[in-house]
């Protein structure tokens, strides 16, 4: 029953992350690339821990195992939709063209 929401997840962080780090190489100049890049990394592994901290606090105070499993994935639910529309209200349209694409 779990595994299926495991690979699910794998799938997304992997589809996701390549796509994130080339978005933050993007927007910043190349020489600025190390600290977009350190910077990126920094706030990846904070989000991982924080998360498993707070999913797992939330899935502790329950009282059983399906209780528990069922309101960490709804809290997770709730972060998603607060992250979805943090992004789309915030994030703008890059008006640099990439490296590959410059017009000499």
């Amino acid at each position: 029953m779990l595994i299926p929401g495991l690979i699910l997840v794998g799938l997304g962080v992997g589809a996701v992350l390549p796509v994130l780090s080339s978005a933050v190489l993007a927007a910043v100049p190349p020489e600025r690339g190390g600290m977009a890049g350190g910077a990126l990394n920094t706030f990846r592994q904070r989000g991982f821990a924080f998360g498993v901290a707070v999913f797992g606090s939330f899935f502790h105070e329950r009282n059983s195992y399906a209780d528990g499993l069922s309101g960490a994935v709804t809290l997770a639910a709730g972060f998603t939709v607060v992250a979805a529309v943090t992004a789309f209200v915030t994030v703008r349209e890059n008006t640099r063209r990439p490296v590959g694409n410059q017009v000499t």
